[in-house]
């Protein structure tokens, strides 16, 4: 895949592009954020309370100061990857392709490809059926830092297990990766 690639032409909230017939299509999750930035807010103000007890209690301040940092690093994290970050997901010519926008930059993640032992998974059926999957990487490319309906997809690798990636499309995008899954499944039975 080129640059020209449909990860540098997104547009718009979930839009087909090109030839809908050929299955691309792009999703963009949406950022549901309340519940992060309270979490986010709360450890700021646990880190101020921290470094104000750290300057009234000298016996343990370099404890509390550390404390501080750990949070506001914890802080600076979160935010930068739930509350300033955005992840786009791209089907194209077979392949999920992933890739996320912060500010103006936007960074592509890579792409699997949709193969007949691909599996797709919801939360609940997951929770079910995790122990016959030995999975030997996982990726979680959620918008929300508390997903609601995320999906498992779970792509065979070389190493005779799976590749774990954890995402929220939309429906769209989720009935088009089941079509292109069957579809490889009738193409490749043995699979």
């Amino acid at each position: 895949l080129t640059e020209e690639s449909l990860l540098f032409r997104f547009s718009g909230r979930g839009q087909p592009i090109g030839d809908y017939s050929m299955k691309n299509y792009l999703c963009k999750p949406e950022a549901k954020t309340e519940k992060t930035k309270v979490l986010v807010f709360s450890l700021t103000a646990v880190a101020i309370l921290l470094f104000i007890f750290s300057i009234r209690f000298l016996e343990v301040k370099a404890l509390l100061q550390l404390f501080t940092a750990a949070i506001l690093l914890l802080v600076v994290q979160i935010s930068n990857r739930f509350l300033l970050s955005k992840y786009r997901y791209a089907l194209e010519d077979g392949y999920l392709l992933l890739s996320y926008r912060q500010g103006p930059k936007e960074k592509n993640l890579g792409g699997i490809p949709i193969t007949a032992g691909t599996k797709i998974l919801n939360r609940a059926d997951w929770e079910r059926e995790k122990h016959k999957f030995l999975t030997s990487s996982r990726f979680s490319y959620c918008q929300n830092l508390f997903p609601e309906k995320p999906y498992y997809l779970l792509a065979p690798d070389e190493k005779d297990g799976y590749l774990l990636l954890i995402f929220e499309p939309d429906e769209t995008l989720l009935s088009l990766l089941k079509e292109q899954i069957e579809m490889k499944k009738a193409e490749n039975p043995e699979a």
